[in-house]
């Protein structure tokens, strides 16, 4: 009904300056050194720009005359891309790879290019090579910047002026968080860097999602590599005038509120698991498990009676009871242990005196025939002559033997170790009688010992369980505060967290109704949105487009049959939105100078007839006003429309091979 009813919109851009694009490049040129011929000397002009690599099979019968082309890749187009970017103040201009393939080749090789600002020059000379040296000049040209004589200024001054000509202080604070200790400059120049990647999308990327610039891949410094997909929403809000400073504020302040909800949260479950494995634990002292509790306040002094009741349960009322014994078994078993000891020691005494006593009496017994032989033969002595025994008294008289032996000497000797052998024998008997009888003592005394002992432990394990579980019992009093304790600050979590989720809810109500009043903003920006997903997609295909934008981010949505969401329709959104976005710049509704850059745009299996409805379009932009409001560079393998082939917004026309025909017309 409604599409019977109204006409479907048409693209409308009321450009609010006739004075040309607010930036636009003029010129871009390479040098392989300072003061040597440039490589390449680009032109560039407002509106629609054509950077074209043909590709061998898309020829046409009107390209009959030229040498076929060498392959439409690795000719240089992306590098062109890079290296404009790279003089908007992007770190690299290329991989790392690549950038030192031409550092090597290229030494002191510089870019540069022409750029004009609000009507006015601006010349910027970068370093390609291994030497840094870049130069930005109001006026002058390119010649005086490049040369050798020119000191070099960095790349500062240029960013600097751009953040104040078109993003300004307050919004490019709005664009991007300050990191601490980072100056305010460093801040916005790191806010114009988001910019340059929205204007200027990687080819890596492939124009899959509209906030997604910069490919981690593409190695180009920018910070916009790894945007998060809320920051990425936050700063196309700012650059499209869609976001205050207060409703920044207040959605830093949810963003905060909510990271605190989130740790009061896990801290309140953490703590409940707390309370749990607690109160089982003092139940299970107080034996109340299964047991019905009361709740509240009341829990803590109904615990605590219950422990009372058991510590009472288990005290020990009698000082000299149960506990008190251990000490009398102690000093019994410690006097029963030293009887042991004794009677060993007089056990082991006694069995050496029997050893000692038994050897001396052998010893002394194996001397005795000994000296009854030699006694016999001083009695009755041997004629040394004859050998036969004479008597004594002639002996002395005839003096025939001068020496003879001292019985008297002989007879003591025996008599002496025949008391020896008595006595040893006497004592031999007397330490046998003594191991006889110490025996059975020794062994009722270790009887008496081992038994003291045992009593000893028995009575030592009974007092340490009873002392266990009464200092158990004692415990369950600091559970029980501990419990209490857990209890009271869980009730000042909670609570808090219902004032966090009041307060989280009003700063959400409030960034919402600011949301809702730049709400405009989106609805303007679909004003041009749907007619170019119509164009792009072609007239017959009753295809519509709207930009939506809540709490949740940027959405983009195509309505084609349906709503759509192929990898060739994400494309059509992405183009279209940027191209919108490029409408609104002219208008002068946004942050965003009415530039963009898109490299190799035709993927995701986009049909031609689309990839050529995207120059048509820019074509009848650059109708608006009184020349082209904006500039839009473009390059492709693909074949541009026929009327545009011979046309001079192409540019640049590059070939993968021979070398020559190459952006730095050499092998790398």
């Amino acid at each position: 009904m409604q599409r019977e009813l109204f006409k479907p919109r048409e693209l409308a851009v009321k450009p609010t300056t006739k004075n040309g694009p607010r930036l636009w490049f003029r010129r871009l040129v390479i040098w392989g050194e300072p003061d040597a011929k440039p490589i390449q000397d680009i032109e560039f002009g407002p509106g629609l720009n054509i950077i074209w690599s043909p590709d061998p099979a898309d020829r046409s019968a009107r390209d009959d005359g030229e040498a076929p082309p060498g392959p439409g890749h690795g000719a240089g187009k992306t590098l062109v891309c890079r290296l404009l970017r790279y003089c908007l103040g992007e770190p690299h201009f290329a991989s790392d790879v690549l950038r030192s393939k031409i550092s090597s080749a290229f030494k002191d090789g510089r870019v540069g290019v022409e750029l004009i600002v609000d009507g006015a020059e601006w010349v910027v000379v970068r370093s390609i090579g291994v030497f840094g040296h870049d130069v930005v000049l109001e006026g002058g040209t390119l010649e005086a910047a490049v040369s050798s004589n020119t000191a070099p200024t960095g790349i500062a001054p240029l960013i600097d002026m751009l953040v104040e000509r078109f993003l300004t202080a307050d919004v490019a604070a709005l664009v991007t968080k300050s990191r601490e200790g980072e100056e305010e400059t460093e801040a916005q120049r790191r806010a114009w860097l988001f910019a340059i990647a929205w204007l200027t999308r990687d080819q890596e990327c492939h124009f899959g999602k509209a906030t997604e610039w910069r490919a981690a891949a593409s190695e180009s410094g920018s910070p916009a590599r790894r945007l998060s997909v809320g920051d990425a929403n936050n700063v196309v809000r700012a650059l499209l005038g869609a976001i205050t400073p207060r409703e920044h504020r207040l959605e830093a302040e949810v963003e905060k509120l909510g990271r605190r909800r989130e740790d009061e949260g896990r801290g309140i479950e953490r703590r409940r698991w707390l309370i749990e494995q607690s109160l089982k634990r003092i139940l299970r002292a107080v034996e109340l498990e299964g047991k019905p509790l009361p709740e509240g306040d009341l829990l803590g002094q109904f615990l605590r009676n219950a422990a009372r009741v058991r510590v009472a349960q288990v005290a020990v009322v009698d000082a000299k009871g149960e506990l008190a014994s251990v000490d009398d078994l102690e000093a019994k078993y410690e006097s029963e242990r030293k009887e042991v000891e004794r009677l060993e020691a007089e056990l082991s005494s006694a069995e050496t005196k029997r050893s000692t006593a038994e050897a001396v009496a052998k010893q002394i017994a194996s001397e005795t025939p000994g000296l009854t032989a030699s006694l016999d033969e001083a009695e009755i002595p041997t004629c040394p002559v004859c050998e036969v025994p004479i008597d004594r008294v002639l002996a002395e008289g005839c003096k025939l033997s001068h020496k003879l032996p001292d019985v008297e000497s002989l007879r003591q000797r025996q008599e002496k170790n025949q008391r020896d052998l008595r006595d040893k024998k006497a004592e031999q008997a007397a330490a046998e009688e003594a191991l006889k009888r110490l025996g059975p003592q020794l062994k009722a005394a270790t009887t008496r010992r081992d038994k003291a002992w045992a009593d000893l432990r028995a009575a030592r394990r009974q007092r340490d369980a009873r002392t266990e579980v009464w200092y158990a019992a004692r415990r369950i009093g600091d559970d029980v505060g501990d419990l209490e304790k857990l209890l009271t600050e869980n009730a000042e979590a909670e609570k808090t967290l219902a004032d966090i989720d009041t307060t989280l809810k009003q700063r959400r109500e409030a960034a919402g109704a600011e949301r809702d009043q730049h709400g405009q903003v989106f609805a303007r920006l679909g004003q041009h949105f749907d007619p170019l997903v119509r164009r792009l997609l072609g007239p017959k295909s009753e295809a519509t487009g709207r930009v939506q934008h809540d709490g949740n981010g940027l959405n983009l949505v195509v309505e084609y049959g349906g709503e759509r969401s192929t990898p060739a329709i994400n494309l059509v959104k992405v183009l279209a939105f940027d191209l919108a976005t490029l409408c609104r710049s002219i208008e002068g509704a946004t942050k965003l100078p009415p530039l963009l850059i898109h490299d190799s745009p035709r993927s995701s299996d986009l049909g031609l007839s689309i990839y050529h409805e995207l120059f048509h379009v820019v074509r009848e932009l650059e109708k608006a006003g009184s020349g082209p409001q904006f500039q839009y560079i473009v390059t492709t393998t693909s074949r541009p429309p026929d009327d545009l082939v011979g046309d001079k917004r192409v540019r640049l026309k590059l070939n993968g091979s021979p070398a020559e025909a190459r952006l730095l017309r050499r092998d790398l």
